[in-house]
């Protein structure tokens, strides 16, 4: 077929006539004309063409005879030569593989030009640059066809490929096919752009398919300009991923035509379009794309997602999503109309669009927008050009119009621009009063006509109004009497011709009340009645007025697209009983059930069941995006698969929408992360409902998530989980499942009961988890019953991390915080909650902050009490608690408790979530007393207020007080307040007993409740008891989170020999020192006690770590954390062994042994050995510190790191680590077999990124890597002083270099005894946060180090610097020297030291040693000039390591 046939078949196929008024051009160019400098050769085979390219020069002609190429390997076009075959006829120049699966053609010089040939049949399984490759050229009236490739993953093609500067014009590109069909992206079927600067012009690109990004063309990098094309047919079977396109993906496109290709979804949800995706379009046609969905998932539009269009005409796409025509696309003198689909609610022209001077058939807001017919010549023959009636002319962007042809300046709306010549010897349009009324309203129609000859007399008009009524004349009045979406069409004849012109509008006629019964109704029905209901539930919805209702009769609703109601209606089930009007799904698909976007919008009485989404975060149920939803139930909805933050349930999507008196129940959540079961609430309200027994299998809450200032009022949180789902997911593999909080995750509550909910987690994602609340702020509520019994994050079986304020946290359980784990509490009651990991966590652990809360242990802070509240089965509090008038009124202001009354009864706001009410006094004699504690440096004094009910009237009360529990009276009064100092380091209980006049007697007893702390506290686990205080040597404490509660502020704490488990993370938020054993660290031990993943211990506050081990800690899938130690506040660590720790996961930023994030922190005579990190980037096996530290006098040996730094790795250069053995320690991906993702970043074995003095680093390793920096076995991107740097490898056998050192400085250092692939020694120009760092030797001695590629950079290779070093090859550097320095051997006594005649002595230079001592303690200049490498030559004794 010629090539003239193939477009002519091509355009035929997919487009219809005059459909772009820029048509491509078809004719090939005659290049008869052109001149050519150069010679000509004349090639009729493989053989010639190869011979004659090698013989071309630039400016030459190679003209190839009609022939089939058969290519044995890939054809270079690198050279200025233009490769010519039939331009009349590109069919007759074949190239195709012969044994071959590559590239048959690479265009690669600026000046080189590919024309006239076909390029086809090419089939392979690996190549992923296409049949063609263009880096720099051209290509023209070429034909590159039926290419398939499997390739996969990243960056690939079937047809042409890009990645430079180029020009492809006069072109077909068609049927390649991209078939590799799992998760990847950047594809393109026929055309992909890796990057560069190309242009398209003229060509057509159609029938390509791809499995990702774009069937036609995708740009992924770098600037693509398409012209005066047509890219028809293409398509994407698109099944996994996001933002997918049938057409075209990315760059900018004028005067294209882009129709009829489609986006098919099926296994996993797209986000996309059939025609066009965050393409920028300029007078474009895009039209009959479709965005198809053949699974559960479908695609946001049939024509254009994303990017911006500019006088585009964009119709009759298919969507079977939200914005069939366009979604989220930036609209400018634009035409989007007419597209469709099954949501037919939708507004299926625009969804998230911004329109400026644009036609659509909505009201869009927005400058110069019009809701209007734009009148196509004939659209039911693809005419899409604007007639002389059209109200889109003149009414464009003016702002934005690039062509001054344009009539007065102002283009029209649309791709095409109306001309001054009519096609036809006369047009008719029609004029409306309005597009929709209501019933009983009049609106006016009239016929405008306009005429070649300019006669427009004689003109008969018939009208046609669609509901079974004519009219004639030029103007009529039509009333319409029922509801319904009716054409008003017009015909007219001239002068009795025989030639009739036709016209049509639609009218959509509404009414206040419409009618719908699903089970009896009939759409032919008017619904103005119960009797005469429509059946439908979308045209029901779309035939009520503004302000009007919805009336749905008692039954189930199977619907086959969910409903989406845009406008101010009201929808009303049974407001009685919700359960009599069901909203369901009828398809398999996803589909929510109820999408509500005005504000004015109230939908109420109504059951919402079995919504489903996958990979959409806005609810399985309903997304209440602006609008009141009131009197529902929502149950038994489910999200899964979604990335981010997702519901099952109901979310709400702004600050416009309300939840009120709904019940939401029985929805799941089994998101890839952040789903919640219940509601997700983003700056709405939930107010007065009940929230029960929703779940997640990831972090966001089984309940309720809420964010950016929500508000739940008034609701009951009951009965949700956090469990594994029981049904499939492509991300609930195998046994594991994310821990989160059971019931609310984020959020304000206001009066909410959170109750019975659970968190069984067993996978940990950062440190969510918590029975009830984890991250709210909770007001007036009572938090009861729920249960943390996760084997992730075990901590908070009430609220973890949250903020409560007149709280009641009771009878709530967990392995650590039963009540409230790292929380803040004010006005509190936190009583009776368990832990199972001691007695003392039960209802707290790691509190934040504490005041007027009574709870037990006390906890530190202003009006803090730890007396038995005596709360009631209802968890009332009666008139002799504690806890009565006890709080803090600047923290009470709000007007309601609980159950609804005033907040203050009386002058001062009682603690917990209700009042009590002074009126309701028990009858019954009783006493109790109020508790004040006010410290002293070193006492403590207890104001005491008795306080007593039912006491007779007229009879007196005197009081009997016992202070310290001794069973002795220290007071008798008839005064209700009385104090008491205490003295003594202890714990106290006190006791009173009430005796009125008249003889009735009432005693009250707290246990413990003064406690006056010690500098010194002391801690056996083997023969302590938490019952003692821990003052007393000989009476010490068992658990240090025990005597942490005894110890006052700075003092420390006396660790016993022994091994001390933490069932959770042990966080010191008190400035204090731990204190093991001076003379053998080892025998005091803190260790992670069971399988759960947590850190060993978290420094939050300044402290010192002395003389103790640290071991066992595990972190999964935790960023910026160390699983030994995590230092948050600046500390010491002395004399310590940090052992055994592991991080595990896709993290960043953390350490298996240290985690430094404190400027100052100092880590001294320390051993940090055998840790481990197959964690991601910056996540180093030792210690890794982003801010500067000290680390002096350590052991760094043995640790592994699958990322950057074995050892050592720091984020500030300033940190400086002296005096120090880093050995053994490694970076490499494969030193974990369980390491499952890729590594990409692993520089310096020993250290990376610090400064380094008097340090030895000797036999670290960096090893394979993924992707780069596998670099520097010995140290990385460091500075080095007076280090002997030896035996260090990076066993890449790719590209490994540097095996000392790679993009160093290092001066007055001994580099010896290292191998690499490359540069054994040293190595540099390593690109580090983009900055180019080479490396620099001073006063250095590079030795005996082996490359292992052979290619003599045994010493040095990459970018070095020399001056005054020793080395081989000579190197141009001042004062260098090319002679061996006669090192003394590793085995020797005095290893590296240089023997006396060595040639290095006295030959440095002295200004660039800023050092004091040399490596072994030695001054560093022992004569006038400083000597080269780490040692001075009189040195005497040898180098010791001190191994503990």
């Amino acid at each position: 077929m010629l090539y003239y046939e193939q477009t002519k078949e091509i355009k035929e196929s997919f487009m219809c006539n005059l459909s772009i008024k820029h048509v491509v051009a078809v004719v090939f160019t005659s290049f008869a004309s052109f001149l050519f400098a150069g010679q000509t050769y004349n090639a009729a085979s493989v053989e010639e063409l190869i011979t004659y390219l090698g013989a071309a020069a630039d400016g030459d002609t190679i003209q190839l005879a009609d022939n089939t190429y058969p290519l044995t390997a890939k054809l270079q076009l690198t050279k200025g030569v233009t490769l010519r075959g039939n331009d009349s006829n590109p069919e007759a120049v074949s190239f195709c593989p012969s044994g071959i699966k590559t590239t048959l053609i690479n265009v690669g010089h600026a000046n080189a030009v590919l024309s006239g040939v076909t390029i086809e049949n090419l089939t392979s399984n690996s190549e992923t640059t296409g049949a063609i490759s263009i880096t720099a050229g051209t290509m023209t009236n070429c034909i590159v066809r039926n290419n398939t490739t499997a390739a996969g993953w990243y960056n690939c093609t079937a047809g042409v490929y890009i990645n430079g500067t180029a020009l492809i014009t006069h072109c077909v590109i068609t049927n390649n096919t991209v078939t590799y069909k799992n998760y990847f992206q950047y594809v393109g079927g026929g055309v992909y752009m890796r990057g560069g600067t190309c242009n398209i012009k003229n060509c057509v690109i159609s029938k390509n398919i791809s499995y990702s990004d774009a069937g036609g063309i995708s740009c992924n990098a770098g600037t693509l300009n398409v012209s005066d094309s047509i890219i028809s047919g293409n398509v994407c079977n698109s099944n996994y991923g996001s933002l997918r396109a049938g057409g075209v993906y990315g760059g900018t496109y004028i005067r294209c035509e882009i129709s009829s290709n489609v986006l098919n979804t099926a296994t996993v949800p797209q986000v996309g379009a059939g025609g066009a995706v965050n393409a920028n379009l300029y007078d474009c046609l895009v039209y009959h794309n479709r965005g198809e969905s053949f699974g559960e998932y479908r695609p946001y539009s049939g024509g254009v997602y994303g990017g911006s269009a500019y006088r585009t005409t964009i119709t009759e796409n298919f969507g079977v999503g939200n914005g069939a025509g366009a979604y989220s696309v930036k609209l400018y003198s634009s035409i989007v109309i007419n597209n469709y689909g099954p949501a037919a609610s939708v507004n299926a022209d625009c969804y998230g669009c911004t329109l400026v001077n644009s036609c659509t058939s909505y009201a869009a807001s927005g400058t110069g927008n019009i809701l209007a017919d734009p009148c196509f010549v004939d659209a039911a023959n693809c005419d899409f050009r604007i007639s002389s009636f059209s109200p889109c002319i003149g009414k464009g962007d003016a702002a934005h119009a690039t062509n001054s042809a344009y009539v007065n300046g102002v283009p029209d709306i649309g791709y095409y621009e109306y001309p001054e010549q009519l096609d036809n010897d006369f047009e008719v349009g029609i004029e409306s009063s309005r597009y929709q009324c209501v019933i009983g309203d009049s609106a006016t129609f009239t016929a405008k006509a306009a005429a070649v000859d300019g006669n427009i007399t004689g003109i008969t008009y018939t009208w046609d109004f669609g509901d079974g009524t004519t009219a004639q004349g030029e103007t009529v009045d039509k009333v319409f009497v029922l509801p319904g979406e009716y054409f008003v069409r017009i015909s007219a004849t001239r002068n009795g011709e025989t030639v009739m012109r036709t016209a049509s509008i639609p009218i959509t006629v509404t009414a206040n009340d419409i009618y719908v019964d699903f089970e009896n109704g009939d759409d032919a029905n008017s619904g103005l009645s119960e009797a005469e209901s429509k059946k439908t539930l979308h045209l029901a919805c779309r035939l009520v007025s503004d302000n009007g209702t919805l009336n749905l009769a008692k039954g189930t609703y199977a619907l086959d697209d969910g409903l989406i109601v845009s406008r101010p209606i009201k929808i009303k089930g049974s407001n009685d009983n919700p359960w009599d009007v069901v909203l369901t799904r009828n398809v398999s698909r996803c589909m929510r059930i109820l999408t509500a976007n005005n504000a004015d919008l109230m939908v109420s009485g109504l059951c919402v069941s079995n919504g489903y989404q996958r990979m959409d975060a806005n609810g399985g149920g309903i997304y209440i995006a602006k609008g009141t939803v009131s009197n529902c139930v929502i149950t038994s909805c489910k999200i899964r698969d979604h990335i981010g933050s997702g519901v099952a349930g109901v979310c709400i999507g702004s600050a416009d929408g309300l939840l009120v008196d709904s019940v939401v129940t029985n929805c799941w959540a089994a998101n890839y992360m952040y789903g919640t079961g219940g509601i997700y609430n983003n700056g709405g309200i939930v107010r007065r409902c009940q929230i029960v027994g929703n779940s997640t299998w990831m972090p966001h809450g089984g309940g309720y998530r809420g964010v950016n200032g929500d508000r739940c009022e008034d609701s009951v949180i009951m009965y949700n989980e956090n469990k594994k789902w029981a049904g499939t997911s492509s991300y609930n593999a195998g046994t594991k499942f994310y821990s989160s909080p059971g019931g609310a995750y984020g959020g304000n509550f206001y009066r909410c009961v959170i109750a019975h909910n659970t968190s069984v987690g067993t996978t940990v994602s950062g440190t969510i988890g918590a029975g009830g609340a984890y991250l709210s702020t909770l007001y007036d509520c009572l938090v009861y019953s729920n249960s943390n019994v996760s084997s992730a994050v075990p901590n908070g079986g009430g609220l973890n991390s949250c903020t409560a304020v007149n709280c009641t946290i009771v009878g709530n359980s967990a392995a650590n915080g039963g009540g409230t784990y790292n929380s803040t509490l004010y006005n509190c009651i936190v009583w009776d909650n368990t832990a199972t990991s001691s007695a003392d966590a039960g209802n707290n652990v790691n509190v934040k902050e504490a005041e007027y809360t009574c709870t037990s242990p006390l906890l530190t802070g202003t009006g803090n009490i730890s007396i038995d509240p005596r709360l009631t089965s209802t968890f009332r509090i009666g008139g002799l608690s504690a806890c009565v008038n006890a709080g803090d009124n600047t923290k009470a202001d709000r007007d309601k408790d609980l159950s609804g009354n005033p907040r203050k009864m009386e002058d001062v706001v009682d603690m917990g979530c209700y009042e009590y009410d002074p009126n309701s006094a028990d009858a019954e004699f009783g006493v109790g007393f109020n508790l004040k504690i006010v410290s002293a440096e070193n006492s403590e004094t207890a104001i005491l207020t008795a306080k007593t009910v039912g006491v007779p009237a007229g009879e007196s009360v005197e009081y009997e007080w016992d202070f310290d529990s001794d069973g002795q009276i220290d007071l008798v009064t008839t005064e209700t307040e009385v104090t008491n100092e205490y003295t003594k380091v202890g714990a106290f209980s006190i006791s009173v007993t009430a005796k009125t006049s008249g003889g009735k007697t009432s005693a009250c007893v707290v246990e413990n409740c003064v406690l006056v702390k010690g500098m010194d506290i002391y801690v056996s686990s083997e023969s302590g008891s938490d019952e003692n205080f821990g003052n007393d040597p000989e009476k010490p404490k068992k658990t240090i989170i025990s005597a942490i509660g005894s110890l006052a502020v700075g003092g420390t704490l006396h660790l016993a020999d022994g091994v001390y488990p933490q069932g959770s993370t042990l966080v010191i938020s008190q400035p204090m020192t731990i204190k093991g054993n001076d003379a053998n660290p080892e025998a005091v031990v803190i260790r992670r006690s069971n399988s759960s993943p947590y850190s060993v211990m978290n420094l939050k506050t300044s402290c010192v770590l002395r003389s103790i081990v640290v071991e066992n800690g595990y972190v999964d899938n935790i960023a910026s954390i160390g699983a030994g130690i995590d230092i948050t506040a600046s500390s010491i660590v002395t004399n310590c062994i940090i052992r055994n720790n592991r991080i595990y996961g896709n993290n960043y930023y953390g350490a298996g042994g240290i985690r430094n994030n404190a400027a100052g922190s100092v880590i001294v005579d320390c051993v940090i050995t055998n840790n481990a990190s197959n964690a991601y980037h910056y996540s180093p096996g030792g210690i890794y510190t982003p801010n500067p530290c000290e680390i002096i006098r350590c052991i760094i040996g043995w640790n592994k790191a699958a990322a950057d730094g074995g050892g050592i790795k720091s984020l500030a250069t300033s940190t400086v680590v002296s005096d120090c053995i880093i050995v053994n320690n490694k970076s490499s991906v494969e030193y974990l077999q369980e390491s499952t993702v890729s590594l990409p970043f692993g520089g310096g074995g020993g250290v990376s990124g610090c400064t380094i003095k008097r340090c030895v680093i000797m036999d670290n390793m960096v090893g394979k890597h993924s992707m780069n920096n596998p670099f520097g076995g010995g140290a990385f991107n460091s500075t080095l002083y007076d280090c002997l740097v030896a035996g260090n490898t990076s066993t890449n056998t790719a590209n490994g270099s540097g095996g000392g050192l790679h993009s160093c400085t290092a001066v007055n250092c001994t580099i010896v005894d290292n191998t690499a692939k490359v540069a054994g020694g040293v190595s540099g120009g390593a690109l580090i946060n983009s900055i180019l760092r080479n490396s620099i030797l001073r006063n250095s001695i590079i030795w005996n180090n082996v490359a292992t590629n052979g290619d003599g950079t045994d010493n040095y290779g990459g970018t070095v610097a020399f001056s005054y070093c020793c080395t081989t090859p000579a190197v141009d550097g001042e004062g260098c020297i090319s002679k061996d320095p006669l090192l003394r051997p590793r085995n020797s006594s005095m290893p590296y030291t240089l023997r006396g005649a060595s040639p290095c002595v006295n030959i440095g230079n002295n200004a660039y040693t800023n050092s004091v001592f040399d490596l072994s303690g030695k001054a560093r200049v022992l004569r006038r000039t400083v000597d080269l490498g780490c040692y001075e030559a009189s040195m005497v004794n040898g180098l010791k390591v001190i191994v503990r």
